[in-house]
């Protein structure tokens, strides 16, 4: 089983070193990592060039907008499961070991979705505590992009992510594409699991300030986007 990992990246270099360390680190090792780089220089190229020799990076580039630079990664991945990773993520070593066996044992499962947790190992928002499969009802609190792991296969019917939704777009609507993508997967009958205790490591939010703000807003702007063309019931809207 291989896995090719989308990292899309915009003005972080600390944080990719760190993922990319992590990756150094893994138990399994089958993997391609494809950076899709919306930098508009070439700071990234010294950060990935030690790693080459440890595990294939693939080094795209794409415009603004973090569903455009997945779409133009996905159709470039070879491996069996395509993993999504943020950019101020990181793994704990056993995790993609965990996530194969994962895959292996229920071939069924078109996709797996974990918790973030945050340096001290708590976890980073309101994510369920029980395993089970994701559903529509569930999945604002079972998906998030950086612990979804998709066979290509799916991918291959779901096609790419909406490119209106997500961080760097034009519209209101900047987050939410990755629990699109889970919703849409569920709602056309791809059964998704939902396991804690696979969790990967995730930065908590920094301190408010005027571009947190715009950017929660810009989150709860695609909230609102998702309960709408999904079609949930007013009560649900109402409790979000």
């Amino acid at each position: 089983m291989k896995f090719s990992l989308i990292l899309a990246t915009v003005g972080r270099t600390d944080e990719l070193q760190r993922f990319l360390e992590s990756l150094g680190l893994q138990t399994f090792r089958d993997f391609e990592l494809l950076v899709v780089d919306q930098n508009p220089d070439d700071r990234l190229v010294p950060i990935l060039a030690p790693y080459g020799a440890l595990f294939t990076i693939r080094h795209l580039r794409s415009e603004r907008g973090l569903a455009r630079a997945r779409n133009v990664a996905l159709p470039r991945a070879t491996g069996e499961i395509v993993g999504l990773p943020d950019d101020d993520c990181w793994y704990p070593p056993e995790y993609l070991e965990g996530i194969a066996r994962f895959f292996d044992s229920h071939p069924e499962q078109a996709a797996f979705c974990g918790r973030y947790l945050n340096r001290w190992g708590r976890p980073r928002g309101w994510w369920d505590s029980e395993a089970g499969p994701v559903t529509k009802m569930n999945v604002f609190k079972r998906a998030g992009s950086a612990s979804m792991f998709v066979r290509r296969s799916a991918t291959e019917v779901l096609g790419g992510f909406d490119e209106t939704l997500g961080l760097g777009v034009t519209t209101p609507w900047k987050g939410g594409e990755d629990i699109d993508y889970i919703a849409r997967a569920v709602l056309s009958g791809l059964p998704v699991h939902y396991g804690p205790g696979l969790d990967v490591f995730h930065d908590d939010p920094p301190p408010p300030d005027a571009r947190q703000v715009e950017r929660a807003r810009g989150a709860a702007c695609a909230t609102g986007r998702l309960l709408r063309i999904h079609k949930f019931p007013l009560w649900y809207v109402a409790y979000w």
